[in-house]
């Protein structure tokens, strides 16, 4: 009997051990996962802080190149406005050639000459050499039929010095292209551009080359 009931005692503590580890245990759970969420909410603020500042300082830097392409020192209005214009061409062209390197069908296809009008003037949007309407030689709908796709994905532009409130430049565009269910290939193109400073956008785009094409 005494170790019966001994054995009933030594099971009971046992028991209670092992309910307290548990529950020790989901406590621990319990503060740890606390603990992330609060983590990644610092985290997560902390990359919204990181943005609102690098938008701040871009904005602080274009007033700053703005009031200096004003100055009354020739030195510093021309070095001024060729940085300036060096960063606006960059974000014009960048807009210009995602919608233009971007589109999924027919309809898409024929819609970048509208969302470029932001970014080009009219003689640009106007080349039909970059804007055709996608039908072949048939009248058929070439990009509809080919399923063809192209996503932009960079531009790294180069600009010029300025000759007045033009300069010349050069963009490299990366992108990807497929036709239907097939691998997308990660291609580049070479692109010579001249830019307006005065009407911040593209009044010259030729295609000079493609640099490389790639599958996965």
């Amino acid at each position: 009997m005494r170790n019966s009931k001994g054995l009933r005692t030594t099971i009971l503590v046992l028991s209670a051990l092992l309910i307290l580890n548990v529950g020790l245990l989901l406590i621990f759970d319990h503060i740890q996962n606390k603990r992330d969420l609060e983590l990644q909410h610092k985290q997560t603020e902390l990359v919204q802080q990181q943005s609102k500042l690098k938008s701040l300082r871009k904005s602080v830097r274009l007033s700053a190149l703005e009031m200096a392409s004003d100055s009354s020192n020739a030195t510093i209005r021309l070095s001024s406005k060729q940085e300036l214009s060096q960063t606006l061409a960059k974000k014009t062209s960048t807009g210009f050639f995602k919608a233009y390197m971007t589109y999924s069908n027919g309809q898409s296809f024929r819609a970048r000459k509208l969302k470029a009008t932001a970014y080009a003037s009219s003689s640009v949007t106007a080349n039909k050499t970059l804007f055709s309407s996608g039908q072949d030689s048939l009248g058929g709908d070439y990009i509809d039929t080919t399923q063809l796709h192209s996503t932009f994905v960079s531009a790294q532009t180069t600009l010029g010095p300025l000759q007045g409130d033009t300069a010349s430049g050069l963009v490299q565009v990366a992108y990807q292209a497929w036709k239907g269910d097939s691998t997308p290939g990660s291609a580049t193109d070479l692109y010579k551009i001249t830019y307006d400073s005065k009407l911040n956008k593209l009044t010259g785009v030729k295609k000079l080359t493609n640099l490389y094409l790639t599958t996965k």
